[in-house]
């Protein structure tokens, strides 16, 4: 009776021992598996951060690329403000009489073509009345 006794709390205490290592095994289970799924959490994380600074560095491209069409549009206006400033005085100038060719000229054309070709061959000779005292 005494060894089945000791054979019974033998097996009972295997038994325990064994429950107690299956519980172990589960507990391991359990923690490698928190493990994994917060490895995967900051997987996703990183993830996120890295698409969330793609879109921050192409929002910037953006925005400089906005910019620079901003300032090449503002340039060009200015340009063209300042062409428009330059106009209202050519059309006050009235159609002036040349002595070098015997016409009237529109100063919105320009000099005089002879008067021009004078000005290439000798620097000196600039105004319409100095053209008509030269001799060349």
């Amino acid at each position: 009776a005494a060894e089945a006794k000791a054979a019974a709390e033998e097996k009972a205490a295997r038994e325990e021992s064994q429950a107690k290592a299956a519980e172990a095994q589960e507990a391991a289970r359990r923690q490698e598996a928190l493990i994994e799924e917060n490895r995967a959490k900051d997987r996703e994380a990183a993830e996120a951060a890295r698409r969330q600074e793609a879109l921050i560095e192409e929002n910037r491209a953006k925005a400089a690329k906005a910019k620079a069409a901003e300032e090449a549009k503002a340039a060009h206006l200015a340009s063209k403000a300042k062409a428009a400033e330059a106009l209202p005085q050519k059309r006050g100038l009235k159609p002036y009489w040349c002595d070098a060719c015997g016409v009237s000229h529109n100063p919105m054309n320009g000099p005089c073509p002879k008067q021009k070709k004078h000005t290439k061959r000798f620097k000196v000779h600039v105004t319409t009345k100095l053209q008509s005292d030269c001799k060349i």
